[in-house]
């Protein structure tokens, strides 16, 4: 009796594989990446675990507005090295693995952030001029000090505001914001200085 049951078991398996095709059998493989790409991280799901890097170049930059001609641009950032176009995702990473994806021009970014370094410098240069006015009255010179202070906040609430993806630019906004934080710093001792003198 257990064995006709088996064997009639498997006679209803064989009938369904080959009515559907043996689509029991089969599952979607799905390639899974984080691809972090300035202060975003974009979910990628790409249904062929035949797909190559290549590909998720051309998905990512049809996401991201690219033409087909600039993804070339684009390098992908696999575990500290760039990935080669022609390897296949699923021999390299693991599923839902970090990628980053960069850009390496950015002129409109670029552009944005030497505007602002360039306000930096003048800042900088009037932290220097309010050092030297020893012989100005003291609330002049705290004037002074809050202007600068409060015109170093904007320039880092427009730092933040800027959107990187290049490599250059992404350079410039971090040397921006510790160049904006250090100018803080410097007007913050004579903010302090100022106080201990009355």
């Amino acid at each position: 009796m257990l064995r006709s049951l088996v064997g009639s078991e498997m006679c209803i398996r064989d009938s369904i594989n080959a009515e559907y095709g043996g689509l029991q059998k089969t599952s979607i493989v799905m390639v899974r990446l984080r691809v972090l790409h300035g202060k975003q991280t974009i979910p990628l799901e790409l249904e062929d675990e035949a797909c190559s890097w290549l590909d998720v170049k051309q998905v990512l930059g049809a996401q991201l507005g690219i033409s087909d001609g600039d993804t070339s641009r684009l390098r992908i950032i696999h575990k500290g090295k760039e990935v080669c176009e022609q390897q296949l995702v699923s021999e390299v990473s693991k599923p839902n693995a970090k990628v980053m994806l960069i850009t390496p021009e950015d002129p409109a970014a670029e552009a944005s952030l030497q505007k602002v370094s360039a306000t930096l410098d003048h800042l900088s240069l009037q932290v220097k001029e309010a050092k030297e006015q020893s012989d100005q009255p003291l609330e002049k010179i705290r004037t002074l000090l809050r202007g600068i202070d409060e015109r170093i906040t904007q320039q880092v609430l427009q730092i933040d505001a800027i959107a990187t993806d290049g490599v250059q630019a992404r350079a410039l906004r971090k040397a921006s914001i510790e160049r904006a934080h250090s100018i803080g710093a410097q007007v913050e001792v004579l903010m302090k200085s100022l106080e201990s003198e009355q």
